[in-house]
């Protein structure tokens, strides 16, 4: 070799081998940087699987909670409705007693009376003495007429038992009834009580489980927030995640806005619109941050634009989950994939129309369909408005 060609080299590699060693610490950093941003989404993923399993729990122990305050408040009803009837009960046994104390002073009255004709027919034997009925009998005319007088005797005497008689099966029929509606109305107080002591048990627990709700509700809300801003937070890494694998691929991201494509070769039907709803699953009003599509399993699932894969893998409630950015804020969201279908990974480069998966009901789903979102600058937006 040449001085001059030497010297010529010697400049050559001078030139490039600081650009590529500039080149390599580059690629270094966003390297570095890369891993940095996936530890930090692993970070919040686990974090966010924490606070979804919490919040389920919350949910379950909610529902019992509601059931058991419902069966109270049957229970509740079911006594009151019993505390009315022993109550009406007890009104009429007052009643039926006091209509005894009437028939008591009726047969008082009537004991009284033949009280009377007993003593004046005592008074009667005691004043004429036995001599008087025989002086009766003995002035009797003719034989006829001593039998006569002997009947009128002995119907005298039956009177006299008669009048006895009645007095005592007065009495008793009287003390009887009174006895059993004393009876009956210790035993209706009684019950009544117990009804009272129950119901203002059951009402009591009542509270209990209304406050036991006020507060599972409120944790609820607490970890349905928490769970929103870690699901904005992986979005977030899984923008920066894409943006790294995009400058060290070199790739350019070359959406500038208008509209996305419909992430099918056809249309199918919208089954759950973006927005608030009845959650499939516990039935409360629930914000759904996507637009599900119903579609027969194993149907293609199309990128809505070009774009980086930043996310393709199980993803909470999504089940398999395919996520693209595609710039300038914008990223897609694909759920509910079938099993093995996915034909993407992490970091892969897309075009618009491309197949990225097949629909499935994996994850949080009832039925095959494809949930799919749409995000700018990293909250859920209504995806019929991207949508051609």
């Amino acid at each position: 070799m040449t001085r001059n060609k030497l010297i010529s080299t010697i400049i050559a590699i001078s030139l490039v081998l600081p650009a590529a060693l500039e080149a390599n610490t580059a690629n270094g950093a966003v390297s570095q940087q890369l891993q940095q941003v996936i530890d930090q989404k692993e970070k919040v993923k686990k974090q966010q699987a924490q606070t979804s399993q919490q919040l389920s729990s919350v949910k379950q122990e909610k529902a019992a909670t509601q059931q058991e305050a419902d069966q109270l408040q049957q229970k509740l009803e079911a006594t009151s409705a019993q505390l009315t009837a022993l109550e009406t009960n007890l009104s009429h046994l007052d009643d039926d007693l006091s209509k005894s104390k009437e028939q008591l002073t009726e047969a008082d009255k009537r004991i009284t009376s033949r009280s009377g004709q007993l003593k004046q027919m005592i008074e009667s034997m005691y004043v004429n003495g036995p001599q008087s009925y025989l002086e009766v009998l003995m002035g009797s005319t003719t034989f006829n007429d001593f039998l006569d007088r002997v009947q009128d005797l002995v119907l005298l005497a039956g009177k006299q038992k008669e009048l006895l008689a009645a007095n005592i099966r007065d009495k008793q029929q009287i003390e009887q009834v009174e006895a059993q509606q004393e009876k009956d109305q210790e035993q209706q107080k009684a019950l009544v009580t117990q009804e009272q002591n129950l119901k203002q048990q059951l009402a009591a627990q009542e509270v209990q489980k209304t406050v036991e709700l006020a507060t599972l509700n409120s944790q609820e809300q607490v970890l349905a927030e928490q769970s929103a801003e870690q699901e904005k937070e992986l979005m977030q890494f899984a923008a920066q995640e894409s943006k790294l694998i995009e400058e060290s691929k070199k790739v350019t991201l070359t959406y500038q806005g208008g509209k996305l494509a419909w992430p099918f070769s056809r249309n199918y039907p919208i089954t759950s619109p973006f927005g608030y709803r009845s959650d499939p699953f516990t039935g409360e009003r629930a914000f759904h941050d996507g637009t599900d599509i119903g579609a027969p399993k194993g149907t293609d699932i199309l990128a809505a634009e070009d774009g980086i894969v930043s996310v393709a893998q199980w993803y909470g409630g999504y089940g398999n989950c395919v996520i693209i950015d595609h710039g300038h804020g914008i990223m897609t969201l694909y759920g509910h994939m079938l099993n093995d279908s996915m034909v993407v990974k992490k970091g892969d480069t897309v075009k618009r129309g491309q197949k990225i998966g097949e629909v499935g009901m994996t994850g949080r789903a009832t039925g095959y369909h494809l949930h799919f979102g749409v995000y700018l600058n990293y909250d859920a937006v209504d995806p019929m408005k991207y949508l051609k």
